[in-house]
């Protein structure tokens, strides 16, 4: 593994590139890199269970706390974090079917604009809560 790593190509400039067909040994096989016990270990991509470990109970938990943690305000819906735990309560299985079947569609992200040191202005785009929930990365993966 370490000769692949560091292949490399031509030199520009006196400094060694990587070349181009490094990326063959990849091709079509999407992987993850963990690192156990100081070794490093590459785990398969499985794509047909994502969606499952996204929308399960302990990663929406997790997600759900991070986005009450970090507060902030709603997006366009104007639903606060404090808002989110009773709309989930009664949305949560349509919420999650959504996502499973591909129907789910992110807000208009809510555009607001703030100063900076120098004068000028920062455009900040603001989701809603909903969203931030369902844009958490997964804990497994």
């Amino acid at each position: 593994m370490l000769e692949r790593m560091h292949k490399t190509g031509t030199e520009v400039l006196g400094c060694p590139q990587r070349a181009k067909t490094e990326s063959e040994w990849y091709v079509g096989a999407q992987t993850c890199i963990w690192m156990v016990e100081d070794n490093v270990v590459e785990v398969p991509f499985d794509r047909e269970h994502l969606l499952e470990v996204i929308l399960s109970p302990e990663n929406l938990n997790k997600a759900y706390k991070t986005v009450f943690r970090n507060k902030g305000c709603g997006g366009i819906d104007k639903m606060s974090c404090d808002e989110l735990l009773p709309w989930l309560l009664t949305n949560k299985k349509s919420l999650i079917c959504s996502v499973l079947d591909g129907s789910y569609r992110p807000n208009p992200v809510l555009r607001v604009e703030i100063p900076k040191e120098n004068g000028k202005m920062r455009q900040l785009g603001i989701p809603t809560v909903v969203d931030r929930l369902v844009q958490q990365p997964s804990t497994k993966y």
